[in-house]
């Protein structure tokens, strides 16, 4: 979700003037973006230990003959788009990292990818891409943040900036952020919001049935990487 909706949702709570422009009200808008990033950051702390609600959803363009990509993040899933239509990309447990890097390799192990594995810190795609292709990759990361510079960071800094979580997570940072900002004025709706919060986090965790918490039966220290078993999806 871009900031600047957040923000706008932000000040319609708060009851500060929505964002119009870069020299309007600079203190308001330094203020507002201050607290969207407490409360992105004070939503992260509470999901920490279901950390697999905590993705950061990135599309990603490579081109012909680019089989290795930089992703930061663990990655969860990859999936492909072609012609129109999407398909999974799963991490090859047993695929050797370095096979077919020689320049006679590469051509004769060419096509819509099917599959990736990690190497030297960049996921790598095989077969070895014979076009462009979009790439849509779920990572596990706190840095939810993607700024204008394509970077991926963890507070929030500029109204340019997009926070790549659902529509949900993004919406708790708001009433999170709309509790702080009141709670510091010390307006009465602060514990209004905060109980509204309370029970929209709970909702949200109830429903996200892909986290190691909503499996219970599962280890919650397990996180997204196991050391027998590798990355996991």
């Amino acid at each position: 979700m871009l900031v600047q909706k957040m923000y706008n949702k932000l000040a319609l709570l708060t009851g500060f003037p929505q964002y119009t422009n870069s020299v309007d009200t600079p203190d308001i808008t330094r203020t507002l973006l201050e607290y969207l990033s407490q409360g992105l950051n004070s939503v992260i702390d509470n999901l920490y230990i279901q950390n697999n609600v905590l993705e950061r959803f990135d599309t990603i363009t490579v081109k012909k003959g680019q089989d290795e990509v930089g992703v930061e993040g663990i990655i969860k899933s990859v999936q492909i788009i072609n012609r129109d239509k999407t398909f999974d990309v799963p991490y090859m447990n047993n695929f050797n990292q370095d096979t077919f890097l020689t320049d006679a390799e590469r051509a004769k192990h060419s096509g819509t990818p099917k599959g990736y594995t990690i190497r030297k810190g960049y996921m790598r795609l095989f077969p070895i891409p014979d076009a462009e292709y979009t790439l849509k990759v779920v990572v596990s990361t706190t840095n939810l943040v993607w700024a204008n510079n394509d970077v991926a960071r963890n507070t929030v800094e500029d109204i340019e900036d997009s926070v790549m979580a659902d529509s949900k997570f993004c919406d708790l940072v708001v009433l999170r952020a709309a509790t702080l900002l009141l709670a510091r004025a010390n307006n009465g709706a602060a514990q209004i919001l905060a109980n509204v919060y309370k029970e929209r986090f709970d909702n949200y965790l109830e429903h996200d049935l892909k986290t190691t918490q909503g499996n219970r039966f599962f280890d919650r220290s397990a996180g997204h990487f196991d050391i027998d078993r590798g990355l996991l999806g």
